[in-house]
């Protein structure tokens, strides 16, 4: 029965996309909203009938994520856990996810979720740019922001969280936890201030020994936290019962439950994949020995559209694995982050169309749409969204594509972590920027 829904929803999917590509003259997602709404009404249906609607939040569900606007912001805190709370009662609650760009936040915000859950039950998320839920999309706007919350109940599922604030100490912090916890997957929060120089370094190694620890390899998956709309522009980390303006916190999930996941951003490549062959701190000074400008030159030389690489893809999940070039000069190619000589890289462009990016998102959301959720968590880069939310809505054509009954919860990050398969089908974690990670969990 599971594999004749989860094969009926793939079909589903895949017509909804030939729908948005094939019959709409413009192929933009204004003209294709009225099909989506129409293939969401079928899939309900269908969902209705086989039972296959029933979602992590215990119960029949009205607003599976609760949201507030309110500049009050413990008023705000209260407000979206009741919406979320009709169906959970708090001596069922597992745990909170609270994600919020609030000007406020902080401890006034969780003292409002508090008031309705009571203070056994833990808390995990982080603050962002904006977030994205049932609700819809909302990015901070000047002096405002928001709140969403998710309160999930689950028969043997468990949550536990570590907090590391050294970067010395990040590997055998996410080690010990996933030593203590064996869990499915591991959701990450990161302050701003551990992805810069060496610290960054040492994280992204952490997150690749942790991947490994697991034959077929653990999903990690999260963000970096956006304080932009914070006094003093700190973001904040919650971890179970207390508030972090440093560090990393990693929060494990076990017990009997899968995880399903997804990845896309809107570049292409940009030749072929070279080799590093020598690297100054975090500038690449060649590339199969020869200067990354010259490489450049000689790819868009053949190209009809001339166009200059904004990121690099790492290793071999090029399709995905992003790091942001800061300068290309005469002297080299330097990126936000270093990497090792004899890393493979790949050059990645902006690609030449909206719809490219898509559906590029939108093939990164239907596998794990197809394995019937019961959440779907999903992280996005927020310059990605400020470049397009004007032109084409993308992460809303996502928020189309999920069946109604399932709780989406999501933020806006300042990049995010997420699990990609190589070349050889193995499972590796890559941090990602102007990209979209997605997590089903079921």
């Amino acid at each position: 029965m599971i594999m004749l829904e989860q094969g009926l929803l793939h079909y589903w999917k895949r017509s909804v996309k030939r729908e948005l590509l094939h019959r709409c003259p413009d192929r933009g997602v204004q003209r294709s909203r009225p099909v989506i709404g129409r293939m969401r009404a079928s899939l309900r249906r269908l969902f209705l009938a086989t039972g296959a609607a029933a979602c992590l939040l215990a119960g029949c569900v009205e607003q599976p994520v609760g949201y507030s606007r309110d500049s009050d912001p413990r008023a705000a805190g209260r407000a979206a856990t009741k919406m979320t709370a009709r169906a959970v009662a708090p001596r069922e609650a597992i745990c909170a996810l609270l994600f919020e760009s609030h000007p406020i936040g902080g401890t006034q915000l969780v003292a409002g979720v508090r008031d309705l859950l009571g203070h056994t039950v833990p808390i995990y998320g982080c603050s962002s740019r904006g977030q994205m839920s049932n609700h819809g999309v909302d990015l901070v706007s000047g002096n405002t922001g928001s709140v969403a919350v998710a309160v999930l109940a689950g028969s043997g599922i468990s949550f536990e969280s570590v907090h590391v604030s050294s970067a010395s100490n990040f590997r055998s912090g996410l080690l010990g936890l996933v030593a203590r916890a064996d869990p499915v997957a591991i959701l990450l929060f990161v302050h701003a201030d551990a992805m810069r120089g060496d610290a960054g370094a040492l994280l992204l190694r952490a997150i690749e020994d942790v991947g490994r620890t697991r034959d077929g390899g653990l999903p990690v998956i999260g963000s970096v936290a956006d304080g932009r709309n914070k006094p003093g522009g700190r973001p904040l980390l919650y971890a179970g019962h207390e508030i972090y303006s440093d560090g990393v916190v990693a929060v494990a999930i076990s017990g009997p439950i899968r995880a399903f996941f997804g990845a896309a951003h809107s570049l292409g490549n940009l030749g072929s994949s070279r080799t590093v062959t020598d690297v100054e701190g975090d500038t690449i000074v060649s590339l199969n020995d020869r200067a990354p400008s010259a490489v450049i030159r000689s790819e868009s030389s053949s190209r009809s559209i001339v166009g200059s690489p904004t990121h690099v893809g790492v290793g071999t999940g090029f399709h995905c694995a992003a790091r942001r070039i800061v300068e290309i000069s005469v002297d080299g190619m330097r990126l936000d982050h270093p990497v090792r000589v004899g890393a493979g890289v790949q050059m990645l462009v902006p690609r030449a169309t909206r719809m490219e990016s898509i559906d590029g998102d939108i093939d990164a959301l239907l596998p794990v749409l197809a394995a019937a959720p019961r959440l779907v968590l999903m992280f996005g880069g927020a310059s990605r969204m400020l470049k397009t939310r004007y032109q084409s809505r993308v992460h809303e054509a996502m928020l189309d594509e999920v069946a109604e009954g399932v709780p989406v919860i999501g933020l806006y990050g300042s990049g995010q972590f997420g699990p990609i398969r190589n070349a050889v089908g193995v499972l590796e974690n890559h941090f990602h920027q102007d990209s979209v990670v997605v997590i089903g969990l079921r």
